[in-house]
């Protein structure tokens, strides 16, 4: 990813071997929208995790418009109580605090000059 190769450089060894959480890798519908992102602009995205979520959050969020147009109140309950959503993410919803379930974090570590899964 482009984030990875900058921090990287920018840092050079003094990042090796340094343990980090990160958000997790894309699969499934994930790897497709970035096969489809690099088809139509021709590059990666910064991060492919942020562009994978405010993908998703376009879509979930039209929906919630669909059904309560600027009802802000109608919006928040929408998004508490959504059903499971299977997005480019992953398969998840927000809890009773608005907090994502069923995305699970990845430790990675500095190797190499790679940013490498350490415990999945």
């Amino acid at each position: 990813p482009v984030a990875a190769a900058v921090t990287i450089t920018i840092a050079g060894s003094a990042v090796q071997d340094v343990v980090f959480m990160d958000a997790p890798e894309l699969s499934g519908s994930g790897k497709n929208f970035l096969d489809k992102y690099r088809a139509t602009y021709g590059t990666d995205p910064v991060n492919e995790y942020d562009a994978a979520a405010r993908y998703d959050s376009v879509f979930i969020l039209s929906n919630a418009f669909r059904q309560c147009n600027d009802d802000t109140t109608c919006i928040k309950n929408f998004l508490y109580n959504m059903d499971w959503y299977n997005g480019t993410m992953g398969r998840y919803k927000f809890d009773q605090n608005g907090d994502v379930v069923g995305i699970d974090f990845a430790l990675k570590v500095v190797q190499n000059g790679s940013f490498v899964i350490y415990i999945e």
